[in-house]
Formats: structure tokens, sequence, C-alpha cells
């Protein structure tokens, strides 16, 4: 019995070849190298914005990074929505509107009171204590939570950016109901059509992961996405070489990818 399956050569060696790209940039960021994503995001754009009309109304910013654990299926998802948290937090301390975190599980809790907390220091903006609410878990009362809290302190601005599963659509509906500016976040891509009817900003997909790269400024989260576009590059060429080639009648291209 051969350990390669005929057929799936090709598909082994570009994995190999992807994760090496991977493996190479990490390292060389361990090393000391810094990694730059000059990318334009609107959401993040459009966030000092939606927060400064927040303080104009006098109203307050609602933030969310989804309604699933933190370590789960999603929890990549969760933790790039509580890092984008900071950067709002740090908005929020700068321009002067009050902000409200809602979390679903209790181990979001401290992981979102601490980025609060670091948010304000960072700013330089005395913080009583942060306003960090728990729901529970589970989509429909997590969601009811957050609609509550929405429509009593009459939120102005609603991010859902991180892990939401069904909580999304119930959140967002609340919101669209309250007149709150919304932006959303969400890299599953059965949620995405939802993201985008529902909310002014989206960030979709990768974009979710390259906006939590970019503001935490990590390293290795920098190299992971700039080995992705990499990736990327190199699939599009290799398309772009097929197409060519077998309009000239070479078939080369194809042959390979059938090894």
């Amino acid at each position: 019995m051969s350990l390669l399956i005929p057929g799936r050569i090709a598909d082994l060696v570009l994995f190999l070849i992807f994760c090496g790209t991977i493996l190479v940039l990490t390292l060389q960021a361990s090393g000391g190298k810094k990694f730059e994503l000059k990318r334009k995001l609107a959401a993040l754009d459009a966030m000092p914005e939606a927060i400064g009309r927040a303080v104009e109304m006098g109203r307050p910013v609602h933030y969310t990074p989804g309604g699933n654990p933190l370590y789960g299926v999603r929890g990549t998802h969760i933790q790039m929505g509580l890092v984008i948290s900071g950067y709002v937090a740090r908005l929020c301390a700068r321009l002067g509107s009050k902000l409200i975190i809602s979390v679903a599980t209790a181990e979001q809790i401290p992981l979102a009171e601490e980025i609060y907390r670091g948010a304000y220091i960072a700013e330089k903006v005395p913080l009583a204590q942060p306003d960090v609410r728990f729901y529970g878990k589970g989509d429909p009362p997590f969601g009811a939570g957050c609609i509550e809290t929405i429509y009593k302190e009459r939120v102005a601005v609603n991010m859902i950016i991180g892990g939401s599963g069904s909580d999304f659509p119930i959140i967002a509906e609340g919101a669209f109901r309250a007149g709150a500016f919304q932006i959303g976040g969400n890299a599953n891509v059965f949620m995405i059509p939802l993201v985008v009817a529902s909310c002014e900003y989206t960030l979709i997909g990768e974009e979710l992961f390259a906006a939590g790269a970019m503001l935490s400024e990590d390293p290795s989260q920098l190299a992971g996405i700039v080995a992705n576009d990499l990736s990327k590059l190199f699939i599009i060429a290799m398309i772009l070489l097929g197409v060519v080639l077998m309009t000239a009648g070479n078939s080369t291209v194809l042959q390979l990818l059938k090894i």
C-alpha cells in the first residue's frame, strides 16, 4: 500500500509549500523581522466617525465579540473580536463615549475587563469600572440580553465583531429596529450575507483576522496574514499560467495538478 495517493501528490506539494511559507515567515517574525499590512479596511476607518456620532447624540456604544465560547470552533474569531474591542475602547475613551461590552461566557469577562481598562489607561482617561455585561451561554438568551441592553441604554452604535452564530440576526435585527448604526464582522461563510445585509460597514472573511493582526501588531499574526497573501498570489499566478498555456495548446499545468 502506497503512502502517496495517486491524484493527490500535487495537493501534498502545494500544502507543503504553503505550510513552509507560514513557518519561514513566522520564524522571521520571532527573530525580530517586522511585517506590515498596508490594507484599507472601511469598517475600521468608519469606527471613529460612528463613535463621534454616538458622542454627539449623548448615547452609548455597544460592542460584542459574539455569543460563542472562547475555547471552541469559533474561538479564534472571538479572540479577534476581543482584540478589536480594545481599539474601540480606546476610541471611546479618547472621544468621551460610554462603551458597553457584552460577552457570552464567564472566561471572557476578565479578558474584556482588562482590555477595557488597558484602553483607558493608554488614553490616560480615568475609569471607575469597566461596563462588561454577561448574559450566559446560548444564542437566543445571549441575543435577548444584548437586545435588552440596546433598547434600555438607547444605544447609538452597535458593533458585532467576532464569532457570532445564530445570535447575530437576533442582535442585528433588534439594533436596526432601535435605529442604531451598525458595524459587523464575521468569518463564517454562512453568516456573511446576514452581516452585509444588516450592517453599514463590515469585516468579512479574512478581513476579521487582518484587522485583529493590524491592531494588535503581533509579529506572528502579521506574518501569518502575509504568508496567506503570498499563497493566494501563488495560486492566482498558477491559474493565469494555466490559462495562457491551455490557450496555446499546452496542458503541462493541468497534467501537473493531476499527479
